[in-house]
């Protein structure tokens, strides 16, 4: 059986759906240094605070469930997932229209 070819309107909604944009606020390129980065602090500072528990108790050798090690391990900074190419210009274009109206000083 042949797929149904897609009419250019469906091939338009499709792509506003499916297809996704970096919506964070810095550079796209400078995901690819912050992403580990940040990754990496998070684990510094949960291996930290295993170490500040585990140097109370030096005959203790099994990692103890500390409430200071989860609360850091679970504070760590997420990567904020990408939005979809139509919610991403509809932001776009309500940021154009406000600076717009901030330039020329109208009220709407």
């Amino acid at each position: 059986m042949a797929k149904q070819p897609k009419s250019p309107q469906e091939k338009k909604r499709n792509s506003l759906a499916k297809d996704r944009r970096n919506d964070y606020v810095e550079n796209s390129k400078a995901s690819r240094k912050a992403i580990p980065k940040f990754k990496a602090v998070g684990n510094r500072r949960y291996r930290k605070a295993l170490k500040r528990a585990l140097s109370d108790d030096p005959n203790e050798f099994s990692i103890p469930e500390s409430a200071t090690a989860a609360k850091v391990r679970k504070s760590a900074k997420r990567k904020e997932p990408d939005v979809p190419l139509g919610t991403h210009l509809s932001r776009q274009r309500i940021s154009r229209a406000w600076r717009a109206n901030r330039r020329t000083g109208s009220k709407s």
